[in-house]
Formats: structure tokens, sequence, C-alpha cells
């Protein structure tokens, strides 16, 4: 009998961060607690399915290709064709510390996702998805 590889499902809030310093936007990545921990498991080799939603948007693309440009299966995130992703303004102070400014979508309701999960398979909750 084959062994099924362990895998680890990260669901949390997914955003665009865009980094202001000096009143000047520097840089746009993608970002969210739960993507940080599904993208350093994907560097590392870990097999792990990202479940989160963005809209259907130029954001959301640019989410999905890094997801996938790292390693991370993106098939049970969900496109709203109707929104808009989540953007997140940092503002860099001198020490580079970041003060955030949030601009989401209405709902707030993490969408529901039909997960296949086996003993040995891991499920990381991040943000208000750990309270939904």
């Amino acid at each position: 009998m084959k062994m099924r590889n362990r895998q680890v499902f990260c669901t949390g809030e997914t955003v665009l961060d865009i980094i202001f310093r000096d009143g000047q936007p520097v840089a746009a990545k993608p970002g969210g607690s739960m993507l940080n921990s599904a993208v350093s498991l994907g560097r590392a080799g870990v097999p792990v399915i990202f479940l989160s939603s963005v809209a259907a948007d130029h954001a959301g693309g640019m989410i999905f290709d890094f997801l996938n440009e790292n390693g991370v299966s993106t098939e049970f995130m969900s496109r709203d064709t109707g929104g808009k992703t989540t953007l997140a303004l940092a503002f860099l102070d001198g020490h580079r510390d970041a003060a955030y400014s949030f601009y989401k979508p209405l709902s707030e309701t993490p969408p529901s996702y039909p997960l296949d999960v086996h003993p040995g398979d891991m499920v990381l909750f991040g943000s208000f998805h750990s309270l939904n």
C-alpha cells in the first residue's frame, strides 16, 4: 500500500501590501500572516495548500502568481469576480517599523473549503479565519 504524503493546509486573510517609505510607495508584495507561513513552507519543499480568497483583479493575479512561484498550491483558493483584493498600506518609520491601514471588502466571512484532511496532515489557521 502506497503511503500518502502529508500535507499542510494554511488558511487566513490575504492582502497586497503596498509599502511606503518617506511618504512614497516603494513596493507591492503579497502578504498576510498565513500567506507568509505557506510561502515559507513551500520554499522549504513542504507540500502546502493555501486556502483563502482574493478578487479576480490584477492584485489577486499577482498573489496567485507569487504563491505558485513559491511552491504553494492554490487549487482551493477562490477568486471573487465582484470584489477587490484587500490592500494593506504599510507606512515605514525611520526604524523600518510599519504602521498599517487596511482596505478590505465589506464581507469578512471566509469561504468554506472542501478539505480532505488525513491523519498526519496539519491545518494552520490565522486572522479572522481562526475565529470563523
